[in-house]
C-alpha cells in the first residue's frame, strides 16, 4: 500500500420485510416454513490442522456480547446456516442460503444486531456478503444469508483459502509468545497484501456490485494480495485465531471515513491493532498502530457507539435499509506492556548509566542487523518527551552521541555514526531514528 487510505463496507445489511409471503427469484410465493434443496453445504477445514503446537479457537465476544434470546437465537440459527447454500439466487445475483426459519417474530434490530455479532465472530467465512434478506408472519422469521460464490466455487475457494493460511501458519515453531505470534501475522499481511484504491472508491458507488467484493474479505487480502481495511481486519482476526488469540473487531472512522480494525487481547490486555494503517510506504511509520491504547488511537480515529446506545431506527436505517455502523464489543484498552515500541524498541526512563546501558545493547543488535530506522519509547511515567528530545538531540547536549558509542563499543569495531535524522512521534511517546552507517 502506499499510502494511507481506509474504507469500511458498511455491515448494515439490505433486508426485504413480507406480509404473509417469501420471496423468491422467480417472484412466486412460498410457504415461510420451506426450505430450497441445497445443492451443496461447505464444511470448513479444522483450524487446528495448521499447526500442531497452537490451538484454534472459535471467537465469541460477538456472541457473548449480545443482550436478549432474540439475538442469540438468530446468532446460533445463522452459524447453522453459514455454510450452507444453494443455487438460488436473489435478485443481486448473489446465492441464497437454506432458509433460516424460527418460530417466533424477531425484531428487525434484532436480526441485524445479531448478523453483525456473527459476522465479527467469523472472520474466515470470506463467502458471506454484506446482505440478507428477512420476512416475518405468523409468528414465523425466516432469514436468508447470501454468498458471492455458487456452491461449487465456493469449495474450490475454500481449498485455496486453506491452503494459503497452512502456508503461512505451518512454519511457525513452538513457544513462540502471542506477541510474537501477533507481530509475525501483521508483518505478513502488510509485507503481502497492498492496499486497493479502486475498491475503496467504490465503496459507496452503486457501481460496486461483486466486482471489488474479494477486497473486503480475508480471502482478497490472503489469497489476491489486495483488500481495503475490511479485508486486513479479517484477515488478521482470523489467522490470530488459528493459534489460540483472541481478538475482535472495531467499527467507527478515520480520517477518510468508515474504518474498521482490530482489538486484539496479548497475554490478558486488550490492545487497538490497525493493519491497514501501518501498511504505508514509510518503514519508520508501519508499527505506529501496533497495539496502542485507545486514548492513542482516538488521535486520528473515533470509534462507532455500541448497539445498546442506538435506537431501532439507527440500527435498521427505517425506511432506507441503511443502518449505521455500530460496535457490538468495545474492550478497554489502556495497557502498554505490549505496544511494539515499548516491547521491541528501547525504552527510555533516564539518563543514567543503567538506562545508558540498555539502550546501547538495544541499538547495538539493530546495528547489527543493519536496521534502517531505531525507535526509542520515552516512557512518560518518567521522563517528559520533549525534555527527551532535547536531551538526546540538542546540539549542545546530544546524549544520542553516548548510545552510539556504547554500541560500537559493544559491536567491536566502529559500525554507527553519530548523526542521525529524527521523526517525533508525540502522540505515541515514540523518537523514530534513521541510522548512519559507517
Amino acid at each position: 500500500m502506499k499510502k494511507i487510505v481506509s474504507a469500511v463496507l458498511l455491515l448494515s445489511a439490505v433486508t426485504m420485510t413480507f406480509c404473509s409471503c417469501y420471496y423468491n427469484k422467480n417472484g412466486n410465493s412460498t410457504d415461510v416454513t420451506q426450505n430450497p434443496t441445497t445443492t451443496s453445504s461447505i464444511f470448513k477445514t479444522d483450524k487446528d490442522d495448521f499447526t500442531e503446537y497452537y490451538s484454534a479457537i472459535d471467537l465469541d465476544f460477538g456472541y457473548n456480547n449480545l443482550e436478549n434470546d432474540n439475538q442469540k437465537i438468530v446468532y446460533n440459527a445463522m452459524k447453522g446456516k453459514s455454510s450452507s447454500f444453494t443455487d438460488e439466487l436473489s435478485e443481486n445475483g448473489r446465492y441464497l442460503s437454506d432458509a433460516i426459519v424460527i418460530q417466533k417474530e424477531i425484531p428487525e434490530e434484532d436480526i441485524f444486531i445479531a448478523f453483525t455479532a456473527y459476522r465479527y465472530d467469523n472472520p474466515g467465512d470470506f463467502w458471506l456478503s454484506e446482505s440478507f434478506s428477512s420476512g416475518r408472519s405468523n409468528n414465523t422469521t425466516v432469514i436468508k444469508l447470501s454468498s458471492y460464490y455458487s456452491p461449487q466455487e465456493l469449495v474450490q475457494k475454500q481449498s485455496e483459502f486453506n491452503s494459503k493460511v497452512n502456508d503461512i501458519i505451518s512454519p511457525l515453531a513452538g513457544g513462540i509468545s502471542e506477541y510474537d505470534l501477533e507481530l509475525y501475522f501483521h508483518d505478513y499481511i502488510i509485507d503481502n497484501c497492498q492496499y486497493d484504491f479502486d475498491a475503496a472508491e467504490y465503496v459507496n458507488s452503486d457501481e460496486l456490485g461483486d466486482k471489488y467484493a474479494e477486497s473486503f474479505t480475508a480471502y482478497g487480502a490472503l489469497i489476491n494480495g489486495r483488500a481495503i481495511c475490511q479485508g486486513y481486519t479479517e484477515a488478521m482476526g482470523y489467522l490470530l485465531s488459528c493459534v489460540g488469540i483472541e481478538s475482535s473487531q472495531i467499527t467507527g472512522k478515520s480520517q477518510e471515513g468508515n474504518h474498521i480494525w482490530n482489538s486484539v487481547k496479548i497475554d490478558g490486555d486488550w490492545y487497538q491493532l490497525d493493519v491497514t494503517w501501518d501498511d504505508t510506504d514509510s518503514l519508520s511509520s508501519n508499527h505506529d498502530y501496533f497495539n496502542i491504547t485507545t486514548d492513542e488511537l482516538e488521535y486520528n480515529h473515533s470509534v462507532a457507539p455500541v448497539f445498546s446506545e442506538l435506537s431501532a431506527e439507527r440500527i435498521t436505517g427505517g425506511e432506507t435499509n441503511l443502518g449505521c455502523s455500530f460496535n457490538i464489543f468495545l474492550p478497554e484498552c489502556n495497557s502498554k506492556d505490549s505496544n511494539y515500541y515499548v516491547k521491541s524498541g528501547a525504552v527510555l526512563r533516564d539518563f543514567d548509566y543503567e538506562n545508558d546501558a540498555l539502550i546501547g545493547q538495544s541499538l547495538a543488535e539493530c546495528a547489527e542487523s543493519q536496521n534502517e530506522y531505531f525507535h526509542i519509547y520515552a516512557d512518560p511515567d518518567y521522563v517528559d518527551f520533549d525534555y527527551a528530545v532535547s536531551q538526546l538531540f540538542d546540539s549542545y547536549i546530544y546524549h544520542f552521541q553516548t548510545y552510539v558509542d556504547k554500541a560500537n563499543d559493544i559491536l567491536g569495531y566502529k559500525c554507527l555514526e553519530p548523526s542521525a535524522a529524527i521523526v517525533e512521534k508525540q502522540r505515541l511517546n515514540v523518537i523514530t531514528v534513521k541510522l548512519t552507517y559507517v
